[in-house]
């Protein structure tokens, strides 16, 4: 996965509108196989701030990441965290080629995670912690690592600190974390390109959001804890 960074800086960054733009910066799934079929067993994750992990003390290099949502993502935060999806959700500009991007009425778009005042929507700032720990992104649950062949890796360009990158993380090194993460990813890339393949431009994100949940097998994933109650939860908020 490559991860374009952007220079951090302390001035006001400039407003960006919610649900229709955003930064360019982005998060990009490798392009290793998939699991034949999604992880069985439930992942069990730690939040960072109740034990000693490669994130402790780092000073929050990767919060100010524009970071690519999946349905799964959208989904695990409505379910857990009872957020409505405009409190989170931006529509960034996209290119075709992007693994992503979904053609709705304007052109090719991304879901986004929001950024206030240069950082994550979701990120503590006094704390210098993730206010989701346990219903965040898998992209971030998993960061720095991805996973080829069972075997957990660090990705190139990432931007944690050399002393933290040092440290062993049993939860983040998690093999069942990385599949579920990967396959997850595989699952919506495959809902964009069957949606890119039969949309109209004029078509919405509500439109989409539908269209993708019908088959994304949402309640299959383990990460986060999606599996318990999730078909129930997707027909509530008219998902399905």
């Amino acid at each position: 996965m490559a991860v374009s960074k952007k220079k951090r800086s302390r001035e006001p960054r400039k407003s960006f509108p919610k649900m229709d733009s955003g930064t360019k910066v982005s998060i990009i799934m490798p392009k290793e196989a998939p699991p034949s079929a999604p992880p069985t067993q439930a992942v069990s994750q730690t939040p960072a701030h109740e034990s000693l992990n490669m994130c402790h003390g780092c000073p929050a290099l990767c919060c100010d990441l524009r970071v690519d949502l999946t349905l799964f993502d959208i989904v695990r935060i409505l379910h857990m965290e009872g957020r409505q999806a405009e409190e989170f959700i931006e529509l960034a500009p996209a290119s075709k080629e992007d693994c992503f991007a979904i053609r709705l009425e304007g052109g090719m778009f991304k879901l986004v995670l929001q950024h206030e005042n240069g950082m994550c929507t979701f990120f503590r700032n006094g704390e210098l912690r993730c206010t989701i720990e346990n219903a965040k992104p898998g992209i971030c649950l998993g960061y720095p690592f991805s996973i080829r062949d069972g075997i957990p890796y660090i990705r190139k360009e990432v931007v944690c600190p050399f002393n933290n990158l040092m440290r062993a993380d049993r939860a983040k090194m998690s093999a069942k974390t990385l599949e579920a993460m990967v396959w997850e990813a595989r699952r919506y890339e495959d809902a964009v390109s069957a949606w890119n393949g039969s949309a109209k431009d004029n078509e919405s994100l509500g439109a989409f959001l539908r269209f993708a949940s019908n088959d994304l097998d949402a309640d299959r994933s383990s990460l986060g804890g999606l599996k318990k109650g999730l078909g129930r939860f997707m027909l509530r908020v008219g998902l399905r």
